[in-house]
């Protein structure tokens, strides 16, 4: 069987380019994409005021208050009037495990406002527990259905790898909606500015609207698989990899991505190549009784890039496998808490390796070497124990 995947032998998706159009009549639709005709859009674009920094922020935090529950429900059922800002990481385990008087680090982007002030690059900063890997995601009554893994103790298996990778997939599929909303607050940004710059403008949103579309597209499609699932509870091609080190780590997170290379930098698939649909790995980072344990949950082929990523994790000496974890989730994850006092404990060359793992760019800008290990470390944390479910290789 080929266990090459399609997307690395097929050509970069573009788009086809926008047709940019100085003067249209008032109710053709506006050569920018928005579907607005001409006269509402883009119609004396450049005599309108400017956006300020704040405004776009102001903008973007109205979008992220607007919530939903995303669970499905049966004919009937009707979700609490309630919906509930759910933790991603669970508050009373992990975040309380690695936060300092109530507070954690969140190295996440924080508007365009501190983003111009610190040329692209914010710093880390404190926050509250009680808002960290928090989003409006689901009503009060569905949150409960992750409640066997909230607790002080948890078991892994493939219900529970269920119920990480649901979570995972939930919050990527909120973030995911909130970068199609924000496309709408950056079509704005054009205002004032000659019709040149509002091409190149309009030509960025119309690329980056490809990419969030099939983005979005594809965790629905994996996201609506896992609710089938649980609804059912039908765990056959669930698989999950979860190893439990013998101390704390420094950092918790939730989240999805495509790895694209595996840890000893073998080219898995790659994105925006080709329609071949592409593959995900969920990552919780969490803790109990004391200690972290790190979860790789995936549904796919057994011989597929998700399967061939987790196993090159498996493959690590257990002594390196606390900072691979490290690497790994900086770079793919943007659900991600750390100890103050471990990061502003670590040398700055250190904070800024970490930190260049998080700033990596774009999905499709990685390399092969980004996940290989050049010797630096940052946790002592050993392997304690592993647990794993494997799919089973197809029949020769």
């Amino acid at each position: 069987m080929d266990m090459r995947h399609p997307s690395l032998d097929q050509p970069f998706v573009r788009p086809p380019p926008l047709k940019p159009q100085r003067f249209m009549g008032p109710s053709a639709p506006c050569w920018c994409g928005s579907g607005q005709p001409h006269v509402k859009c883009h119609f004396m674009r450049e005599q309108r005021k400017r956006l300020a920094p704040h405004e776009i922020d102001e903008m973007a935090q109205e979008f992220a208050r607007k919530g939903y529950c995303s669970y499905p429900k049966l004919p009937g059922e009707l979700c609490d009037t309630t919906i509930t800002d759910a933790h991603t990481v669970q508050k009373r385990g992990s975040l309380t495990a690695i936060a300092e008087n109530g507070h954690v680090l969140d190295p996440k982007p924080q508007g365009l406002k501190a983003m111009t002030e610190h040329s692209g690059r914010t710093p880390p900063r404190l926050i509250g527990i009680g808002q960290a890997s928090t989003f409006p995601g689901f009503c009060n009554k569905h949150d409960a259905v992750f409640r066997p893994i909230e607790g002080k103790q948890a078991r892994f298996d493939c219900e529970t790898a269920l119920l990480f990778a649901y979570r995972a997939f939930a919050y990527e599929r909120y973030k995911k909606e909130l970068q199609q909303q924000h496309l709408t607050i950056m079509r704005e940004q054009d205002r004032g500015a000659p019709f040149e710059k509002q091409v190149g403008v309009q030509q960025i949103v119309h690329l980056h609207g490809l990419g969030i579309r099939r983005g979005l597209a594809e965790v629905d499609a994996l996201k609506a698989d896992l609710e089938q699932r649980l609804q059912t509870r039908s765990f056959e091609g669930m698989h999950f990899h979860a190893v439990t080190f013998d101390d704390v780590l420094p950092v918790a997170a939730c989240g999805a991505f495509q790895p694209e290379f595996a840890f000893d930098g073998t080219p898995l698939q790659r994105l925006a190549r080709g329609d071949a649909p592409l593959e995900h790995v969920t990552l919780s980072l969490v803790v109990y009784e004391g200690k972290s344990s790190v979860i790789f949950a995936w549904l796919g082929n057994p011989l597929g890039p998700a399967t061939r990523f987790v196993q090159s994790f498996a493959a690590i000496p257990d002594d390196r496998k606390a900072d691979a974890v490290l690497r790994v989730t900086l770079e793919n994850l943007e659900n991600v808490y750390m100890n103050p006092s471990w990061w502003n404990g670590l040398p700055k060359d250190a904070q800024a390796v970490l930190m260049d793992h998080f700033w990596s760019g774009l999905p499709g800008n990685r390399t092969a070497q980004r996940l290989l290990d050049t010797g630096g470390t940052w946790v002592t944390a050993r392997v304690d124990s592993n647990t794993s479910v494997w799919p089973r290789a197809p029949e020769p």
